[in-house]
C-alpha cells in the first residue's frame, strides 16, 4: 500500500529556506519529515533548490564592520594559521579554513568569525577542522602575501603582530627567565616585525636558526629557510608584551604573556 502523501505549508517552508537560510534538513526536522520530502515538495511548487554554493551563502550574517587594527589582527593571524579562498571564482562567499589538533586554536577561530558568519566545526581522531563561512566584505583575507598597507611604523602593526603571534609565536619562561620566539618561513612577514620591534625600541634578535635542505631533528630536511625572532631582555620584553596585550585574542598566549611579566617582575624593577 502506497505511503500516504506528507504535506507541508509551503509559503512557510519557503520563507524558511530562501529567506531565513534554513536547511533542507532543518526544515524537515522542524515538520517531522525528510530533507527529500522537504525538496520534491519545492519542487512540485517550481520553488528552485539551491546549488551547493548558494547553500554555504546561508552561513553569511554580517558584512565585516571591525577597525582597521582588528583587520590587521585577521591579517596577521590568517598569514600565520588560515587557510583563505572562494570556493569558485563567481561564489559569493569566503571560506577560511585551518586544520588544528589543539582545541583552544579552534575556539579562537570561532570566537574571530561566528559575529560574521557561520562555523563549522568537525572533530575526528585525526584533528579539528574548521570552516568558516563568510561574504566578500572578507576579501583582505584571500591573498597570501604580506600586505603594504601594513608597514613597521604603521599604527596597525602591533595588531599585525599579535595576530601572527597568536598563530606562530610563543611567550616562556626557559630557565628561570622569560622569553619571546617566532619562527617562521616566511623572510618578509619576520624582517617587518623586527623592524617594527627596532623601531619601538625593543631589542630583538632576527637570524635564520636553519637552512633550507638542512637536516632537522625529525630525520628530515627544511624545505625552506627557517628564521626566528627573540626577545630576550627584560625591559625589552615588559614593553613588548605591554603593546601585544591589547590586540593578544589567544587564551594560552595572553596567559604566557602574564607570566613572564611575572617572572620580570620577581626579578627586577622592570614594571
Amino acid at each position: 500500500m502506497a505511503r500516504a502523501r506528507f504535506d507541508l505549508p509551503i509559503a512557510t517552508v519557503k520563507s524558511l529556506y530562501w529567506e531565513r537560510g534554513f536547511s533542507l534538513a532543518k526544515i524537515g526536522t522542524r515538520f517531522g519529515c525528510s530533507w527529500s520530502t522537504v525538496a520534491n515538495r519545492l519542487r512540485e511548487h517550481h520553488i528552485p533548490l539551491k546549488k551547493k554554493t548558494e547553500m554555504k551563502v546561508r552561513y553569511q550574517k554580517r558584512s565585516f564592520i571591525g577597525s582597521l587594527e582588528e583587520m590587521a589582527y585577521l591579517v596577521g593571524f590568517r598569514l600565520g594559521d588560515l587557510n583563505v579562498y572562494r570556493p569558485s571564482i563567481n561564489s559569493k562567499i569566503v571560506v577560511a579554513r585551518c586544520h588544528t589538533t589543539v582545541s583552544m586554536q579552534a575556539n579562537l577561530i570561532r570566537s574571530l568569525f561566528k559575529k560574521y558568519g557561520g562555523v563549522r566545526v568537525v572533530r575526528s581522531s585525526n584533528g579539528i577542522t574548521i570552516n568558516c563561512f563568510l561574504n566578500l566584505s572578507f576579501g583582505f583575507l584571500l591573498p597570501k602575501i604580506y600586505p603594504q598597507w601594513i608597514q613597521p611604523q604603521s599604527k596597525p602593526m602591533a595588531a599585525f603582530t599579535a595576530g601572527y603571534t597568536d598563530a606562530e609565536g610563543s611567550f616562556g619562561v626557559y630557565q628561570g627567565r622569560g622569553r619571546f620566539k617566532l619562527d617562521s618561513y616566511d623572510y618578509q612577514i619576520l624582517r617587518n616585525i623586527y623592524r617594527f620591534l627596532i623601531i619601538q625600541g625593543i631589542h630583538a634578535k632576527f637570524w635564520c636558526i636553519a637552512k633550507r635542505n638542512t637536516a632537522n631533528i625529525n630525520g628530515g630536511r627544511w624545505r625552506h629557510d627557517l628564521w626566528r625572532i627573540n626577545v630576550n631582555e627584560a625591559k625589552s620584553l615588559v614593553k613588548f608584551i605591554r603593546i601585544l596585550l591589547p590586540h593578544l585574542r589567544h587564551h594560552n598566549r595572553i596567559q604566557q604573556a602574564h607570566a613572564v611579566l611575572k617572572n620580570i617582575q620577581s626579578r627586577s624593577s622592570f614594571t
